[in-house]
């Protein structure tokens, strides 16, 4: 069962389902932006306190991906983490306040004004204590989440999936690096860009909705993502990590391709084993 958007105005205004509901071992920007901390070695100097962690998880996780959930939300795209979401009292459309504000007013411009600009407040004021760099990457988180509701209502499910991708795992992973220091110089600046674009190609592929024939372009973008992963590793002089990443990935895929009973719900753990791996591995230079 997946929310739909009159749905999403009964229940949560802050979206708090991405975290409180589902498995917590699912592709989300709260990893990513670990994964980020992790590739660009943040995790080994302790170069980022913990009010930044707490901050960064907080911007990446619940408002950056409480915009894309609430402001995108599908009527037939599975995504599992917005199945249930816990009501908050004085913010549901029959409360006091609701009433006080219209909260029962229908409209697609409506929604965006009832819920996406207090969670853009939020995220202004997060990304404000954050430093520049977060302003600048929620300015453009807001810009795509834009792009994805529009390409909802239109229809567009391949454009749709790949901005959520964006959403959860590009920009949440650039945080992460540009959290501890500035881009770095090549060639590790490149392999973070491999990367970001192989971990971006896996959040496709997690959503069994893209594309025409969900099966196989899922398993199509997920190989794709692993072999970047892969050769970034393999580059990065790190083999024995490029193996165990792609051994992680294997179930994911076999479920893809239907050749085990797996439900691709539970691939989102490997997905996010290969994720901690890789970036674990580059940070710390081990494999």
């Amino acid at each position: 069962m997946v929310s739909t958007p009159e749905q999403v105005e009964q229940t949560s205004f802050l979206a708090l389902q991405a975290w409180l509901a589902g498995s917590p071992w699912r592709l989300s920007g709260g990893w990513f932006f670990i994964a980020g901390l992790a590739a660009a070695g943040g995790l080994t100097r302790s170069l980022v306190s913990w009010v930044t962690l707490a901050l960064g998880l907080v911007l990446a996780g619940m408002l950056w991906g409480g915009l894309w959930t609430q402001l995108t939300a599908t009527r037939g795209l599975p995504d599992a983490f917005t199945t249930r979401r816990p009501a908050l009292p004085y913010v549901t459309p029959l409360s006091p306040l609701g009433r006080m504000v219209g909260w029962q007013k229908p409209g697609v411009l409506g929604q965006l004004v009832r819920i996406g600009l207090p969670l853009l407040g939020l995220a202004a004021l997060v990304a404000y204590l954050l430093g520049t760099t977060a302003l600048l990457l929620t300015t453009a988180a807001v810009a795509i989440v834009l792009v994805g509701s529009a390409a909802i209502r239109a229809d567009l499910q391949d454009l749709w999936a790949w901005m959520r991708a964006l959403v959860v795992a590009g920009l949440p992973f650039a945080l992460g690096i540009l959290t501890v220091a500035a881009w770095p110089d090549q060639p590790r600046g490149l392999w973070l860009l491999g990367l970001a674009g192989g971990y971006v190609f896996l959040a496709v592929a997690s959503v069994t909705g893209a594309g025409r024939d969900p099966g196989i372009a899922s398993l199509l973008l997920g190989a794709l993502g692993t072999a970047v992963i892969c050769g970034v590793l393999v580059v990065a002089n790190l083999p024995m990590a490029a193996v165990v990443t792609l051994l992680l990935t294997v179930p994911p895929l076999l479920a893809q391709s239907g050749r085990t009973s797996s439900r691709l719900g539970a691939s989102q753990a490997w997905w996010l084993g290969a994720v901690a791996c890789s970036s674990l591995a580059l940070g710390f230079g081990i494999g």
